[in-house]
């Protein structure tokens, strides 16, 4: 059964002091200097297409992405299948590999009789509870998990911030509405998860989250950019975050024209961005997720095209754990079978 949590002043660092949220800091986009196309010259992003074969086949390599990962063998580890691109294979719990709208601890629909969330429970026979919010335009609120502690960015979290904007943040609220990749990864930046970074108004759609055994699933339903008068349509994703360390998002109508999608521990940039659908195409047999556990920051930054072949799949990520004993790269935690030996991680022995 879901549990969840909503509470006003928290501290969400295990063993950390409590943070109020009318003391922490927050960031203006329109003062950062940057377009919310995001796109300076010094962020490496000016070819962004979402998903272009030149947009970032390169930028994956910067020392910490994985360049090396297109030219690996990649003949070692069980084969990953994922038929309907929802990021999940049916090893790793998918009840329905035909349908990428169903997923372990998707939104339950509770009138589709389908099984949304994986749980063995469908519509109104499902004991999920989910709390539904309603934020104000470019808000972010505290949310406690009653049990899961989520590892990331090298410390344990007991909670998230969730924010309209699509953001979940960890340190301190964040309620910016301008995605730039030179903001997000900035050494003065949050510890954050970019669902999907846009500009989503408060007053149209549904946010909501959930507690599961070893889990939380943020929910982001049927969201219009502020104002009546944009046309554009919904947008509805999902974060999940695993007690492993790993988190996946998932993506369904989505019909915004720019964003950011990714994960940043504030590691001082400019680091460029990355074609997450082509690093994801590449991912070697044997790692947990993109990225190697060591990264400071990866994403990817659409500017005016879309989500491209965002919409209706899925990715799962390993993000930071700051654990790499032999200098490999890659974090014992996100597929190295042996952080011993330099000589073996997914895709060469793992």
């Amino acid at each position: 059964m879901a549990r969840y949590t909503l509470l006003l002043g928290i501290g969400l660092l295990a063993g950390g002091p409590m943070a109020l949220p009318g003391c922490l800091p927050s960031f203006d986009g329109d003062d950062d200097g940057i377009d919310d196309d995001g796109t300076d010259d010094d962020t490496g992003t000016d070819d962004d297409t979402g998903g272009d074969d030149d947009a970032s086949d390169d930028d994956a390599s910067d020392d910490d992405a994985s360049d090396d990962d297109a030219s690996d063998d990649d003949d070692t580890g069980p084969a990953r299948v994922d038929e309907d691109g929802d990021g999940v294979s049916p090893a790793e719990g998918d009840c329905d590999d035909g349908d990428p709208a169903v997923f372990p601890y998707a939104w339950e629909d509770l009138e589709n009789g389908i099984d949304d969330d994986c749980d063995g429970a469908t519509d109104y026979a499902d004991g999920g509870v989910v709390s539904r919010f309603v934020l104000d335009d470019d808000e972010s609120v505290p949310l406690e998990f009653e049990d899961l502690v989520f590892p990331f960015c090298g410390s344990d979290w007991t909670g998230v911030y969730f924010s309209t904007n699509g953001l979940a943040t960890f340190d301190a609220a964040y309620t910016s509405f301008s995605e730039s990749g030179d903001l997000f990864v900035s050494a003065t930046g949050r510890l954050a998860i970019a669902a999907w970074w846009d500009d989503f108004g408060g007053d149209e759609g549904e946010t909501a989250w959930a507690e599961f055994p070893g889990a939380a699933a943020l929910y982001w339903r049927g969201l219009h950019p502020p104002g009546a008068d944009w046309d554009e349509g919904p947008n509805t994703f999902t974060l999940v975050l695993l007690e492993d360390g790993r988190f996946r998002i998932h993506w369904g109508e989505m019909v915004s024209p720019d964003g950011l999608v990714g994960f940043s521990c504030a590691p001082g940039g400019p680091i460029p961005e990355t074609d997450l659908t082509a690093l994801d195409a590449v991912r070697p047999a044997g790692a947990e997720g993109l990225g190697r556990g060591t990264e400071g920051a990866l994403y990817e930054l659409f500017d005016s095209s879309g989500p491209g072949d965002l919409a209706g799949g899925g990715l799962t990520f390993c993000a930071h754990l700051g654990e790499d004993a032999d200098g490999d790269s890659w974090s014992g935690r996100c597929g190295d079978c042996d952080d011993a030996d330099p000589q073996r991680y997914p895709g060469h022995g793992c």
